[in-house]
């Protein structure tokens, strides 16, 4: 994209004063997803780089500038290139409500030769009267692939094809069509690839993560939980403070091909065996 010097950002315009500690401004706008790269040439060393997706959207500008010198960084947690240099900044400003229509970026840092992670991120339909935003990111890997939803609110729901999401985050990753792991917080309700979850008290945070038995879950609130029935989940594990406290098999439903387990409240850790 072609950058224009600009003078916008500073007071003379109405902005924040801070903003006029900001030089060398430069801008473009465009209604286009729009992929940014960072480079931090580091002597002796891989370049380090961070790669950055935005995801496009009408009256959206962006800023190149240079910010000042950071007294937030020191040698312990910063490249010594970085010191005592004004920084490389990117802006993002769009002219309507950031609460209907919130910024997306997804951010990838790397050493430059070695593996990068994320090959491609796709910004997938959303609905602009609630900022609900669905995002795809496939890895560098060829097979695993993340799909990624955001929400304004715990009462925002989603409803697209197969899929239905009523919470405030969900991350799902699945590689070589299996499901590798589950997170989602302030969660009413989750319908995806065969597995359902759902509270119908409070809002859950959980995660499901595949193991070598099987599956390790988390729960910080009572859930239940539906497994597709193929997958063939023989019995739950429970743990407390590490220590195993029971074991229970879960509940066949015929009608949807799933098996059910029921936890009434939160569990810092529960296995769930899958069977041969």
């Amino acid at each position: 994209m072609k950058l224009s010097p600009t003078d916008e950002l500073g007071t003379v315009h109405g902005d924040l004063k801070a903003y006029d500690y900001l030089i060398d401004k430069q801008s473009f706008s465009t209604s286009h997803d729009t992929k940014a790269m960072f480079t931090l040439k580091s002597e002796g060393q891989s370049n380090h780089l961070m790669k950055m997706w935005i995801k496009g959207s009408e009256n959206q500008q962006i800023f190149s500038v240079m910010a000042p010198e950071s007294d937030g960084i020191s040698r312990g947690t910063a490249p010594a290139e970085m010191m005592g240099h004004k920084i490389p900044t990117l802006v993002l400003r769009r002219n309507e409500e950031a609460w209907n229509s919130p910024f997306t970026v997804i951010l990838n840092p790397y050493i430059e030769g070695e593996n990068q992670i994320i090959s491609n991120v796709d910004f997938l339909e959303s609905d602009s009267r609630t900022g609900i935003q669905m995002i795809k990111v496939e890895h560098s890997d060829g097979i695993t692939e993340d799909l990624i939803i955001a929400t304004t609110s715990e009462n925002d729901i989603l409803e697209k094809d197969e899929l239905y999401f009523q919470g405030l985050l969900a991350i799902q990753r699945e590689s070589e069509n299996q499901l590798e792991f589950i997170f989602a917080s302030g969660l009413r309700r989750y319908s995806h690839s065969g597995w359902e979850i759902s509270s119908r008290t409070e809002n859950v945070t959980l995660s499901i993560e595949r193991s070598e038995a099987g599956f390790t879950l988390q729960n910080d609130k009572p859930v239940s939980i539906r497994v597709p029935k193929d997958l063939n989940p023989a019995y739950v594990e429970i743990y407390e403070e590490g220590k195993l406290i029971g074991k229970r098999v879960g509940v066949v439903s015929e009608r949807s091909n799933q098996v059910e387990f029921k936890f009434e409240k939160p569990f810092d850790k529960v296995i769930m065996v899958l069977g041969k």
